[in-house]
Order: C-alpha cells, then structure tokens, then sequence
C-alpha cells in the first residue's frame, strides 16, 4: 500500500511540474505577444504622427512661399501623396487594431484640393489659376488648423514627438474630434475666416 502511495505521490508531483512548465510557456508565449502588439501600436502612432507633421508642413509651405503655375501643381500633388499616405496609415492600422475610429478626413481632403461639388456649390481646384487666391489659403489654414490639434493633442513633452504610451481611447477622441469632418463642413468652415 505505501508503495502504491509512493508511486501516485511521484505521478502527482511529476504532472505539477509538468503543468507549471507548461503555464510558464504559455505565459511567456502571452507576454511577447503584449510585447509586439504594444510595438507594433507604439509604431503605428509614430507613423501617423509623422505622416500629419508631412501633411502640415506641406500645408505652411503652400500658404508661406506662396508657389505659382507648375511649382503650384508639384507642391498640391505632394500634400495629396502626404494626405493620402496618413488615409492609408489609419486604414491599415485595422490589421492590428480592432477599435480605433475609422475615418475619412484624410482621403476626403485629398480629394478637396482638385475641387468638389456638395449642395449645388462647386468647390473649384486649388491654384485653378496657377495662384492661391485668399479662399484658398483659409481653406489651407483650416486644414493645417486641424492637423495642428492633432498633432498637439499626441505630443509628448519627454520624447518631443509623439506620445508611445497614448492610449486608443485618447487616439480615438483626437481623431474624432479633429479629423471627422467631412469636406463641406470644412469649406464651410474656412469661408467663415477672413
């Protein structure tokens, strides 16, 4: 009988240890998983804090050099190329991350620069005439306005850029405020500026 004893004390100690390894691998397992998860978020609010910098700064130099004809043209299709390259940022973040606000601000206000039509009112193409006329230029200080808050609202005192430790919750009400306007409102919004 104690032999039988003996023998289930050693299967019992044997499966303990057994189960411990296995919770350790598992745990570990868990662990570099939150590891690259995090990583691959910290990455993406870098990428997209970047590509609004690119948009801005893009912004500030067609309203402060002022370009004209074909260097007009150049500067409109690279703020497009930035605008649509922050869309795809945010579209492609759906792979990773299955909460965060979806929207179109950035691919919608691409289109904006080559002209709409909303309500009967045509919105016509930047530099149509080779120039930024005044409407222009506030509807280009709008824009740059709203990427500005963005970027604020993700700056981080101790890195100087962007804030890694931004949580979704806060990126989502920072997208949702600043970057869910559709571009009528927009227009609308830069016709109230002188």
């Amino acid at each position: 009988m104690l032999n039988r004893m003996n023998k289930a004390m050693k299967w019992m100690v044997a499966l303990i240890v057994l189960l411990v390894i296995a919770i350790s691998v598992l745990t570990y397992d868990s662990y570099q998983q939150m590891k690259e998860e995090k990583r691959h978020y910290q990455t993406f609010i870098n990428n997209f804090y970047f590509s609004v910098q690119d948009s801005q700064g893009r912004i500030q130099y067609l309203i402060e050099e002022t370009p004209e004809n074909a260097s007009l043209n150049h500067v409109i299709r690279l703020l497009e190329n930035d605008l649509l390259k922050t869309h795809y940022i945010l579209k492609s973040s759906d792979l990773f991350l299955d909460d965060l606000y979806y929207s179109q601000f950035f691919r919608q206000t691409s289109d904006l620069l080559y002209g709409m039509n909303f309500n009967q009112n045509k919105i016509p193409p930047l530099g149509e005439d080779g120039k930024l006329d005044q409407r222009e230029i506030n509807l280009l200080r709008t824009i740059e306005n709203n990427l500005e808050e963005i970027k604020k609202r993700m700056y981080s005192p101790e890195t100087k850029q962007e804030n890694p430790d931004l949580t979704l919750d806060e990126l989502n009400a920072i997208i949702m405020k600043y970057a869910n306007q559709i571009p009528s409102d927009v227009y609308r919004e830069a016709s109230k500026s002188k």
